[in-house]
C-alpha cells in the first residue's frame, strides 16, 4: 500500500508550473504513450488505405499519396491529443507558437515552403511515387515523398534528397507521363574511316 502511495506521489509530483497546467511525470508519460500510439495507429491506417485502394485497382502513385495524407492527418491529431492530455491549453499553445513563428519566421520559411510543397505534390500529383523524373542534372525514380524532401533513386543506385519546393517551382521532366514506357535519347557518334587509294 505504501509502495502504491509512493508511486502515485511520484507520478503526480509537479515539475513545471505553466499558466493553466502543471506538468507531472504522469502527464508526461501519458503524452509520450499517446504519441507512440498515434504513430502505430497512423502506420496501420496508412497500410489499410493502401490495401483498400490496391483492391480497387487504383494506381500505385495514388495509393502512396492517399496513404501519406492519412498518416500525416492521424499524426497531427495524435500530437494535438498528446499535448492536450499533458494539460497544455491548445489555444494558448497556438498563440504562443504564432508569436514564436513570427520571431523565427525567416529561419522556418524554407521548411514551411517544403512542407506545403509536399502537400501539393501528394494532392495534385504532378509526380508520383514510381515516376521516372529529371530535375536539372539529376534523374531517377521517386521512391518517397516526405514532409520536407523527396527521395529519388538514380540508375546508379544513388539516393538524391531533393527539397519538395524544387519539384513545384522548378522545371521537372516526367518521363512516366502519359505512359510508363521510358524513352531515352542517346547520342551515338560515328567515326569515319578514310581508306587510301593506291596509284599504279
Amino acid at each position: 500500500m505504501e509502495y502504491l502511495l509512493s508511486l502515485k506521489n511520484l507520478l503526480t509530483y509537479p515539475l513545471i508550473q505553466l499558466s493553466q497546467a502543471t506538468l507531472t511525470p504522469g502527464s508526461i508519460l501519458t503524452g509520450v504513450a499517446l504519441l507512440l500510439a498515434s504513430r502505430y495507429v497512423a502506420r496501420g491506417l496508412q497500410l489499410g488505405a493502401i490495401a483498400l485502394l490496391h483492391r480497387q485497382a487504383i494506381n500505385e502513385g495514388t495509393q502512396f499519396a492517399v496513404g501519406k495524407v492519412v498518416r500525416w492527418v492521424v499524426m497531427v491529431l495524435g500530437i494535438m491529443v498528446a499535448i492536450s492530455s499533458v494539460g497544455v491549453n491548445l489555444n494558448a499553445a497556438f498563440a504562443a507558437s504564432a508569436v514564436l513563428l513570427v520571431g523565427i519566421g525567416f529561419g522556418l520559411q524554407k521548411m514551411a515552403e517544403n512542407f506545403i510543397s509536399g502537400i501539393i505534390l501528394l494532392m495534385e500529383q504532378p509526380v508520383r511515387k514510381g515516376d521516372f523524373i529529371q530535375v536539372g542534372e539529376s534523374s531517377g525514380v521517386i521512391v518517397d515523398i516526405g514532409w520536407r524532401a523527396t527521395m529519388i533513386l538514380t540508375r546508379d543506385q544513388i539516393t538524391i534528397i531533393l527539397p519538395n519546393s524544387e519539384l513545384i517551382s522548378g522545371q521537372v521532366i516526367n518521363h512516366s507521363v502519359p505512359t510508363k514506357d521510358l524513352r531515352i535519347r542517346v547520342d551515338v557518334g560515328v567515326a569515319s574511316v578514310l581508306s587510301g587509294v593506291r596509284r599504279g
